[in-house]
């Protein structure tokens, strides 16, 4: 592909697909900084981004670019090329995943809350009061890092957690929090000082990519380092539902 005009495009879709910014906000887009969208190009276009010295990088957008190694289903990443070298059959491609947030020092040297932990406690509080007191809404919703729908079904709540958040102080509470390197949520019920029992992590229509991408490697490295594997088993909840909201159809 050498249209450039079709490679700017495309790289623009990508951010707007993977980004946490709001959903075809110009943020999204890495606020269309030219300089900042040419070296994405210039990057993702170099035939050999290894041998250039290229590693990954963020040019804006909320969009870290990862080169990897491609086979069939199976993803090498930088820190695997050294050791194994490339191989035949293998395509140098790349990976576009959310930027990884700022660490919990920096946050709080600067004041920042974490958008990735989302106490969603007082709302579902709020709407069973509100359900007790005659009102009909049955199901919150909460959007997550701009990414995902999050639903919770509270005719469906269990009654032991609906009764142990009530409690006043609200000492137990519901919790959503990233979870693997990409960042996508699970739903905890933190019951005492940092105890946490996860109730949810399962997303909606995305279970067959989640899998590939987590077991996607050859057997060589699976024993070594299971780089791409989900670190728990996926749990479902009957009253929580968690939806991936960017289609790739809308891209």
């Amino acid at each position: 592909m050498r249209d450039d005009m079709v490679r700017v495009g495309m790289i623009l879709r990508i951010m707007r697909y993977v980004s946490f910014h709001p959903w075809g906000s110009i943020r999204a887009d890495g606020n269309r900084r030219r300089k900042s969208i040419r070296q994405i190009v210039n990057k993702i276009w170099n035939p050999d981004p290894f041998a250039s010295g290229i590693k990954m990088f963020v040019a804006g957008g909320g969009v870290l670019w990862t080169p990897v190694l491609i086979q069939g289903e199976g993803i090498k990443t930088p820190g695997r090329i050294g050791e194994f070298g490339i191989k035949p059959g293998e395509t140098v491609g790349w990976l576009a995943s959310r930027q990884p947030p700022l660490h919990r020092d920096k946050m709080e040297e600067r004041g920042m809350i974490n958008p990735l932990q989302l106490n969603v406690t007082e709302l579902l509080t709020a709407m069973t009061t509100d359900n007790e007191k005659g009102a009909s809404t049955e199901v919150l919703e909460v959007l997550y890092d701009c990414r995902f729908l999050l639903r919770f079904n509270l005719t469906r709540m269990p009654g032991k957690i609906a009764t142990a958040i009530m409690k006043p102080q609200q000492v137990e509470q519901i919790l959503v929090q990233p979870n693997s390197r990409w960042y996508w949520p699970k739903v905890v019920w933190r019951r005492g000082r940092e105890i946490d029992v996860v109730l949810h992590s399962d997303i909606v229509d995305t279970n067959k990519s989640q899998q590939q991408m987590w077991t996607g490697q050859t057997n060589e490295e699976h024993d070594h380092r299971q780089y791409w594997k989900r670190p728990d088993n996926v749990v479902s909840a009957g009253w929580i539902e968690i939806e991936w909201i960017r289609s790739l159809s809308a891209i």
